[in-house]
């Protein structure tokens, strides 16, 4: 009797040892295992989570930068853009020539015209800066044209010179094609044929300039005399 017992002892323990691996299992399975997954999920958005911090802290460390780089953009775009007039027109060629007349002293009986062609045209972008320090920025299109103005001159060697520096250093952007010169020894004066081009933004802020004609003289053989 007391062997009988004992073997049911036995089987007793080794059917509770099954249940207990079993749970232990189980348990490890289906509520360790979830957790640990959970666990490393949270560690892995932690770690995104510090990592943006960083970004954002690195970004308002540098917010005046990038303001400064903003302005300096904003800048050199409006100066870059102030070169450029609005448009030509042949009424404004004609003023700018009386110009070079007035100014130089040098001599231009006559003055052919282009059409204005359009070289490119760019997509620009238009920086505004908002009351609470942000900035938006808009974009146009803009047009860049050029004209093409041919005349006969006469003058002596410092008037071509100063020609050039008045084309040069204009406050419009505009330059030399190309230019013939001929001296003539008795006069000692220099004559010849230059092609200049003038340059232009259409579009945008940039408006065209009607040029002040009041002091041509219409009816005139030569419509630069005085």
């Amino acid at each position: 009797m007391e062997k009988k017992n004992s073997s049911n002892t036995v089987q007793l323990l080794a059917v509770i040892l099954i249940l207990i691996v079993a749970m232990a299992f189980v348990g490890y399975w289906f509520v360790i295992s979830p957790l640990q997954a959970e666990k490393k999920t949270k560690e892995e958005e932690n770690y995104q989570l510090k990592v943006r911090k960083i970004e954002l802290q690195n970004l308002a460390t540098q917010e005046n930068f990038f303001k400064d780089e903003i302005e300096k953009s904003r800048l050199a775009l409006n100066t870059a853009m102030e070169k450029f007039s609005g448009g030509n027109t042949p009424e404004k060629s004609i003023m700018l020539v009386k110009k070079m007349e007035d100014d130089i002293k040098v001599e231009i009986p006559t003055i052919t015209f282009s059409d204005p062609s359009v070289i490119t045209s760019v997509h620009m972008p238009k920086i505004k800066e908002n009351e609470n320090g942000t900035y938006d920025i808009e974009y146009f299109d803009v047009s860049v044209t050029k004209e093409t103005i041919t005349y006969s001159y006469t003058c002596d060697y410092y008037q071509l010179k100063d020609l050039n520096d008045f084309i040069n250093y204009n406050r419009e952007v505009m330059n030399l094609d190309s230019i013939t010169a001929s001296y003539d020894t008795e006069r000692g004066l220099i004559s010849g044929v230059i092609v200049q081009n003038l340059y232009a933004a259409v579009g945008g802020d940039k408006k065209y300039e009607e040029p002040d004609i009041r002091d041509i003289r219409l009816g005139e053989h030569n419509i630069f005399s005085k």
